[in-house]
């Protein structure tokens, strides 16, 4: 079995994904002990034929290509293709440090997770910052889960046996799929550990999906709310519902700051979801955050005017 399964969804990169995919090559790994997984997922550019280009001249990489269903399908997709002991997504407009994979897998010794650093990577350089996973003492994903350590799924490695033992797959259809990921897998993680090494390059390009403007994304963030609850009703102890009622809570909060950029129509459609789901906010008693605390009495009161009352409290509360 090969060590480590390099994942790479591909959508539309043209401009980036060369460099993705030779930094993956770029390793100082025995090819026979790691494969890159490409998946284009349905370009309308010339990304596939760069793809299909750099692969041929590398036994390790194997390409494939669907029709547009986006990126968790892409993933999924991917973790049943995998081969791999150990699994690590890669954003196709992002890269990873020359040389890297050794000292990676060289921790990956009887372990679910291997969460690491990371670097927010700009076109100016001068910009670039390293962000580090946590400088407390972590032994499972539910110490990073206390320190809302809640970030994408590229930068952590999974066991691939431990993501299908616990059915963690991505959820279809929704922006911020990790957000709803990341959680549940996080809980489920007994054997973590931290490597403050920053080997992944998070590219902030300006047209990316997580910068851009959608109405959508709040409504998957109630949605992804919904899945949270549902998880936590079934899988969370009593004594660490705490921790996960912080995190629904964000989640929420997240939904209603992007009302902050809605139109007038899509506020009263948000709104009417939140009525809709207005059991969430007595759900969420027992945060320990003291703002969400505030916003749950007041949206508990007032149910019909839950993203004015949000709206108005960015206005006067900083």
């Amino acid at each position: 079995m090969k060590k480590l399964s390099l994942i790479i969804p591909v959508y539309n990169v043209e401009k980036y994904v060369a460099k993705c995919i030779q930094s993956c090559i770029d390793q100082n790994l025995n090819k026979t002990d790691y494969e890159i997984i490409i998946i284009n997922d349905g370009s309308t550019d010339n990304s596939f034929e760069i793809v299909k280009a750099i692969a041929a001249g590398h036994e390790n990489i194997t390409v494939f290509s669907q029709t547009n269903a986006g990126l968790s399908v892409v993933r999924n997709r991917g973790l049943e293709l995998a081969q791999g002991e150990y699994i690590w997504f890669i954003d196709s407009d992002d890269w990873i440090e020359t040389n890297c994979l050794q000292s990676i897998t060289e921790k990956l010794t009887d372990i679910d997770v291997l969460a690491m650093g990371y670097v927010n990577a700009y076109d100016d350089t001068s910009k670039n910052k390293k962000i580090f996973p946590t400088s407390a003492v972590t032994n499972s994903g539910i110490d990073l889960l206390h320190n809302s350590y809640i970030v994408p799924a590229q930068f952590y490695i999974y066991k691939k046996e431990f993501l299908s033992e616990n059915n963690l797959f991505f959820e279809p259809g929704i922006f911020h799929e990790d957000f709803e990921f990341i959680p549940r897998m996080l809980y489920f993680a007994k054997k973590l550990v931290v490597y403050n090494k920053q080997f992944y390059f998070f590219y902030k390009r300006p047209d990316s999906i997580t910068a851009s403007i959608n109405p959508k994304k709040s409504f998957d963030y109630i949605k992804i709310a919904l899945n949270l609850i549902a998880f936590e009703k079934k899988n969370v102890k009593k004594t660490e519902k705490y921790i996960f009622h912080n995190v629904i809570w964000l989640a929420l909060t997240n939904a209603l700051h992007n009302s902050l950029v809605m139109d007038g129509v899509t506020r009263v459609k948000l709104n009417k979801e939140f009525y809709f789901n207005k059991w969430m906010f007595k759900y969420l008693d027992s945060g320990t955050i003291l703002k969400y605390r505030i916003e749950r009495i007041l949206f508990v009161i007032f149910p019909k005017h839950s993203v004015f009352i949000y709206r108005l409290l960015k206005r006067f509360v900083k």
